[in-house]
């Protein structure tokens, strides 16, 4: 993939970004410690390495896939039930089903979601081991940032029924993956990429051509005051009222993005001060698009209204056609190099941890001519938590 399209934020609906469901912090899918096979769409605020693995109460016996046991491996003690496995093989069922392809997953394919699982819970002992503890504070706000995400407190229990978990599952898996994280974070934290390693992985991404820009694009930055489609105009003139409030605040000094946190109703962005970096022409709806691509750099738009509410917009950047420059790339290679840095050392630190613990393997059981199961392709996309899991 171009890196110029790994930074776009697609945004659905065109101007109010969609709201991604919680499912990978759900936790009902095994995750690597990080995806670097290619650079981030948007590199998280906290160390992208963290392995997500379901806590979650395992389904009954009776829908559990023929031939999976009640537990799949053990590591030093501790068990991973069957309906983990399943659940993570299920998610790349759909996966796949959505990009087109059918049929089972293989025995070696099985393994390696089998291997990412057990891969989790070793960091869950070490970060054990290590000490770290999480707060019912931290895992408030990590809940509450979740529920944010999504339009209302329904969806958010639909969500938890459709991943086979109560609240206070939910909750206790929450409190393991920022656990884990604090390991990660900690045992990282020394790791640096330098100007040498940043203009090698450059240099490399310019020769295969994953810098070049074909079109025209802009960093857009915006705020939406959400208005519901069959409401009234008393409420559109209260909307209106709530974002002229927001371009004040901003044009009498405050940063835009802080602003954009506070206020805006798109989930898409807000997390981000309302940021849609590298967007190109046919991304937002006509009204939005007009104005982003006219609008001088680093001005504020007047209020002006689309289908979903009224909105503010500002643009920080527009690119032209063309190579990317170190200049443009440089924070989200930085960020890229990193993370492939402390992935190789938590990949390092739990093959280390793994010489010295009891792990039992019950399914699939082993046979003289399987491949690794490092090695095997669950055939889904990078699982990776950067949109879900709690920033």
């Amino acid at each position: 993939m171009a890196l110029w399209m790994a930074l776009l934020v697609v945004a659905v609906g065109c101007g109010k970004g969609d709201s991604p469901p919680p499912e990978a912090e759900l936790g009902n899918v095994p995750l690597d410690t990080a995806d670097a096979t290619a650079p981030p769409v948007k590199a998280p605020e906290t160390a992208p390495l963290e392995v997500v693995v379901s806590e979650a109460t395992p389904p009954s016996a009776e829908s559990i896939e023929p031939g999976l046991p009640e537990v799949v491996a053990t590591v030093d003690g501790q068990s991973i039930p069957g309906g983990e496995l399943q659940k993570a093989i299920e998610h790349v069922q759909r996966s796949r089903r959505g990009r087109g392809g059918m049929g089972p997953l293989s025995q070696e394919e099985e393994r390696a979601l089998l291997e990412r699982l057990i891969d989790g819970k070793v960091l869950l002992i070490l970060a054990e081991q290590a000490g770290q503890s999480v707060t019912d504070e931290e895992v408030d706000e990590a809940v509450a940032e979740q529920k944010a995400q999504l339009p209302s407190e329904e969806v958010f229990t639909m969500y938890l029924d459709d991943a086979g978990l109560t609240e206070e599952a939910y909750r206790g898996q929450i409190r393991e993956n920022l656990g884990r994280r604090k390991y990660i974070e900690e045992a990282t934290k020394d790791i640096e990429v330098s100007d040498e390693e940043l203009a090698k992985e450059y240099e490399a991404l310019k020769a295969e051509g994953s810098l070049d820009r074909p079109e025209e694009t802009v960093d857009v930055s915006h705020v939406l005051v959400e208005v519901a489609k069959d409401a009234d105009e008393e409420v559109w003139s209260a909307a209106k009222e709530e974002i002229d409030a927001a371009r004040a605040r901003i044009v009498a000094g405050e940063e835009f993005g802080k602003v954009a946190k506070e206020v805006s109703d798109d989930p898409g962005s807000a997390s981000r001060g309302g940021s849609y970096p590298e967007t190109p022409r046919n991304r937002m709806v006509q009204e939005f698009e007009e104005r982003m691509f006219t609008l001088p750099v680093g001005e504020v738009s007047e209020p002006f209204r689309t289908q979903f509410g009224w909105h503010i917009l500002t643009v920080t950047a527009k690119h032209e056609p063309g190579t990317m420059t170190m200049e443009e790339t440089s924070e989200p290679l930085a960020k890229f190099v990193l993370s492939k840095k402390r992935d190789a050392a938590v990949s390092a630190l739990i093959a280390e941890a793994k010489k010295g613990m009891d792990i039992q393997v019950l399914y699939p059981e082993e046979t003289g001519d399987e491949q690794p199961a490092d090695a095997a392709d669950p055939g889904a996309e990078p699982l990776s938590p950067a949109e879900e899991a709690p920033e």
